[in-house]
């Protein structure tokens, strides 16, 4: 893949832009008022303990079928660590002049979980994103990881180190995709939508 350039909308990695309206199953804005306040970000993980317990009701588990509760302990621990991530990395660098709020959404297929979140960025971390974007999905992961761990990033550098989103390719069976939009050519802001298809095999 070659490295990405800027341009009105760019999708990259296994961004599927197919979903269907059919089978999306939760939508939750975050006000951009909330997501401002530092306070409000730890919500995060009460939204993922949300989403694995909703997902739940898809994967009816027999207590007698260890095979069956394994498969949703799984999938729900998985979801929840993936949106939890997800809604973090949306709520610590939205954009903080922008009005569109945070926004997540899931789509349950007979295969697979689909989460988006979809928050705004300013053009000062696009560069650094699209860098990011890069090398995950063109270095190995596993080198990839253990050098971001050696460099020992700070809270400033979090953006580009990337260790949650290559947690999420390498613990998980998953799929990875970005889709980067300027709101408009006068605007420093830019929607950035993460994608995640959390695959059931």
């Amino acid at each position: 893949m070659a490295s990405p350039t800027s341009s009105t909308s760019e999708s990259f990695g296994q961004f599927a832009s197919d979903l269907q309206k059919e089978n999306l199953c939760v939508k939750i804005d975050f006000p951009v008022e909330l997501v401002k306040q530092r306070k409000f970000w730890p919500n995060s993980n009460l939204s993922a303990k949300f989403v694995s317990e909703y997902i739940s009701i898809f994967f009816p588990a027999d207590n007698n079928r260890s095979d069956q509760l394994r498969q949703r302990t799984e999938i729900t621990d998985a979801a929840r660590y993936i949106t939890n991530e997800l809604l973090e990395n949306a709520f610590k660098f939205s954009c903080t002049r922008a009005k569109q709020p945070v926004q997540m959404c899931l789509y349950h297929y007979s295969n697979r979980l689909v989460i988006t979140v979809t928050n705004t960025a300013h053009t000062n971390n696009i560069k650094s994103f699209r860098s990011l974007i890069h090398d995950l999905t063109t270095l190995d992961l596993t080198e990839l990881y253990v050098e971001r761990l050696e460099k020992n990033l700070d809270h400033k550098n979090a953006y580009s180190s990337g260790l949650g989103f290559i947690t999420i390719l390498i613990n998980y069976n998953t799929k990875l995709g970005w889709k980067i939009e300027q709101s408009s050519p006068e605007s420093d802001c830019f929607l950035v939508t993460t994608m995640v298809q959390l695959l059931y095999d």
